[in-house]
């Protein structure tokens, strides 16, 4: 199933500069339920975007300025449908899928966005279908295909169960899921999509659990890059760790007992369970445990796991560790992203501490793979997100 994945940040919604991160652990399909397929409608580049010309030509100039990249819409998702200038159907990613969407709303036993007072909340990951007049076969499918192979590349991304559940506020909800299933089960808003579109043409969503079932083994993990977004500094690795002693660190390869469980307690797909992964995050006297890489190379999920289900079976990758010489002088660089996170830690599984909304230059100490520590001591940035000075 192809995907044709855009990432545009919508810097400039009230969505992206004020919600909080969470846990995902599931997708929760919608559409628009008006007569305009196209993403201009909706997702417009912010005005300071390098850019911008180029994605304008490319998505379509919002003439009418009623998108939902400003401040005064208070409603947001982490991706959206639809067609292109030229159009072709493509995918653009609104925001970072951790990004906790404002989409589903809350029903009376609460809401599949998760909860704002909490960093590791779960939630569903929600993206728009732009909707036609409902008469077009042709686009329907074209948007559906999209939906799938989005929606695999996501599965494949976090090892969620397309036919699994999560409990969640005292209910049993699929890890694949629609707004009009979420409002049925109390957990947000009342409406119908994307049961008012899609049966139209003989889908239900058994069937959008199945074929996404059927698409994950061919997704990609391939990430498309941020406009704003700069190679980050090469790190100087550390001499690699050769001796397999049992002890699960960064850049360990291990391999996953059978009957284990992803962390969020979703079960783990048995291509998953077949294969050798590099560890990707093993903090110190947690059981969290982020597996990333294929022992081939060929795969990356970044999927959080106990750390008792893993077992070491071979001396830490030179390539997957992330450990690097710290700079004892430091070096300056420049922030290029308009909201980056300071976290407690190096890599997204630290629980975020500020976020830095000024694009100033800030001095980095030590660097662990693209993770940089702040001179002030108040947490570490994303080297990907800045330009050293």
């Amino acid at each position: 199933m192809s995907l044709n994945l855009i990432k545009l940040y919508q810097k400039q919604s009230s969505w992206y500069k004020g919600t909080t991160t969470g846990v995902p652990v599931g997708i929760c399909f919608h559409d628009t339920g008006c007569n305009n397929n196209t993403l201009k409608r909706y997702v417009q580049p912010n005005d300071d975007d390098v850019n911008r010309a180029e994605m304008l030509a490319k998505i379509g100039t919002n003439y009418n300025k009623n998108d939902w990249n400003h401040k005064a819409v208070s409603a947001g998702v982490n991706a959206w449908i639809g067609l292109l200038a030229d159009g072709s159907i493509a995918t653009v990613q609104a925001g970072p899928w951790d990004y906790r969407p404002w989409g589903v709303g809350s029903g009376r036993n609460g809401s599949l966005n998760g909860d704002k007072r909490d960093p590791k909340t779960p939630f569903w990951i929600q993206f728009e279908i732009c909707e036609d007049n409902r008469k077009s076969k042709t686009y329907f499918e074209k948007a559906y295909n999209e939906a799938i192979g989005l929606s695999a590349y996501l599965c494949k991304m976090y090892g969620f169960d397309p036919h699994g559940t999560v409990s969640y506020k005292g209910k049993t909800v699929p890890v694949i899921t629609c707004h009009r299933e979420s409002a049925a089960l109390g957990l947000g808003s009342g409406h119908s999509d994307v049961l008012d579109w899609f049966p139209l043409y003989g889908k239900s969503m058994d069937d959008v659990r199945n074929d996404i079932a059927a698409a994950i083994e061919n997704a990609s993990t391939t990430e498309p890059k941020n406009p704003e977004e700069t190679t980050p500094p090469t790190p100087t690795p550390t001499p690699p760790v050769t001796q397999v002693d049992g002890t699960i660190r960064v850049g360990s390869l291990v391999s996953i007992k059978p009957g284990s469980k992803y962390y969020s307690g979703s079960t783990i797909p048995n291509w998953v369970l077949k294969l050798n992964w590099y560890v990707y995050s093993a903090p110190e006297g947690s059981d969290r445990v982020v597996i990333n890489e294929s022992e081939d190379r060929t795969h990356k999920i970044m999927s959080p796991i106990h750390r008792d289900s893993l077992t070491v079976v071979g001396a830490t990758s030179t390539e997957g560790s992330t450990t690097t010489t710290p700079e004892t002088t430091g070096y300056k660089v420049k922030i290029l992203n308009g909201a980056l996170n300071i976290r407690q830690g190096p890599g997204t599984n630290y629980p975020i501490v500020d976020v830095i909304r000024d694009r100033g230059v800030y001095t980095i100490v030590e660097t662990k793979g693209t993770w940089g520590k702040l001179k002030s001591g108040k947490g570490w940035i994303s080297l990907g997100y800045c330009q050293k000075l």
